[in-house]
C-alpha cells in the first residue's frame, strides 16, 4: 500500500516593482496517511523579498557595476520520511508455546506521530563587475523540529524501538560562488567557475536529554 498524499491549498504570489523591488511567497497545506490521524495535516510557506539595487538611478551611471541584489527569504518544509505503518499497533507472530504458533503485538502505536519540520532563512547578495565577474554570496541557517528518529525504548516495554517526533538540529553555512569571464571575442568563450562551501550541522536536542 503506497502513501496517500493529500494537498487541500497552494497558492503563490509573485509582485515586481520597477524591477527594484521584488517580493513572492507561497503557502501550501500537506497532508500524509503515514501519520496518525489527528496529525497528518501541516501548513507550509515561503517569503522572500529582494532589492535590485543597480536599477536605482544613482547606480545606474556606475559602469563598472554591472549587477547589485540583496536576497532575502525564510520557509518551511516537511519531511514525511517513515513507514507506512509506523504510528500504527500492528500484531505479529511473537513464537510458538506447545508447537502452537502465537499472536501478539509486535509494535505499539504512536498516535502523536506527525511531520517533521524545516524553518530556514537565506541571505544572499550578487555582485557583477564589468559583465565580467559575477559573485553569488549566500547565508544561510536551517532548524529542524520535531525529527522523525527511531527512538530506543528501555526493554522492560517489551519492545527495543520506535519512531518518534524526538530531537532538534541546527544547520549553518555558506556558499559563494564566482563566475568570471577570462577571454571572448567574436569567435572563442572561456570561463571559470568557482565555488566554495561550508556547512555546520548540530544536534541541540534529542530524546530524554541525551546529547548522543
Amino acid at each position: 500500500i503506497s502513501e496517500m498524499t493529500m494537498n487541500s491549498f497552494f497558492g503563490t504570489l509573485n509582485y515586481d516593482y520597477e524591477g527594484r523591488y521584488v517580493f513572492d511567497g507561497s503557502l501550501r497545506r500537506d497532508g500524509s496517511s503515514k501519520f496518525a490521524t489527528g496529525h497528518r495535516w501541516s501548513t507550509f510557506f515561503s517569503l522572500g523579498v529582494a532589492w535590485n539595487a543597480k536599477n536605482e538611478k544613482f547606480l545606474q551611471d556606475v559602469k563598472w557595476l554591472s549587477d547589485a541584489k540583496i536576497r532575502l527569504s525564510y520557509g518551511t518544509s516537511g519531511n514525511s520520511g517513515v513507514g507506512y505503518y509506523d504510528w500504527q499497533g500492528l500484531i505479529g507472530g511473537t513464537g510458538s508455546y506447545d508447537g502452537n504458533p502465537l499472536l501478539g503485538v509486535s509494535q505499539a502505536s504512536n498516535h502523536t506521530l506527525t511531520w517533521e519540520t524545516v524553518k530556514g532563512w537565506d541571505l544572499g547578495i550578487n555582485i557583477g563587475i564589468f559583465n565580467r565577474l559575477n559573485v553569488e554570496l549566500d547565508f544561510y541557517t536551517k532548524k529542524t523540529c520535531d525529527m522523525l528518529l527511531s527512538v530506543p525504548w528501555s526493554a522492560t516495554t517489551g519492545y527495543s524501538e520506535g519512531v518518534a517526533n524526538m530531537g532538534n538540529m541546527t544547520n549553518k553555512g555558506f556558499e559563494a560562488t564566482f563566475n568570471a569571464t577570462l577571454f571572448q571575442n567574436k569567435d572563442w568563450l572561456w570561463t571559470a567557475r568557482v565555488n566554495f562551501a561550508y556547512n555546520k550541522n548540530e544536534i541541540t536536542e534529542l530524546f530524554n536529554g541525551k546529547d548522543s
